[in-house]
């Protein structure tokens, strides 16, 4: 086994609290993965090629607190 980082959230966004991750959801083949964040964004990642996909934003400032593919 083995663990490689995937992401790190920004420190700050506009005034507003640090992020965290909130929620996290693999979809189906394995391959990719929703990671929501307390900012109220959602990043997908392809986890084989290690990069984002894209972001995002459901309510700036709103927590995302569950992800369903």
């Amino acid at each position: 086994c083995s663990v490689k980082e995937l992401l790190t959230l920004p420190d700050q966004c506009e005034g507003l609290a640090t992020p965290t991750v909130s929620s996290v959801s693999w979809i189906h083949d394995g391959k990719s993965l929703a990671v929501g964040a307390t900012d109220g964004t959602v990043q997908i990642w392809d986890v084989e090629k290690g990069r984002k996909l894209r972001t995002m934003i459901a309510t700036l400032g709103s927590r995302v607190s569950s992800l369903s593919w």
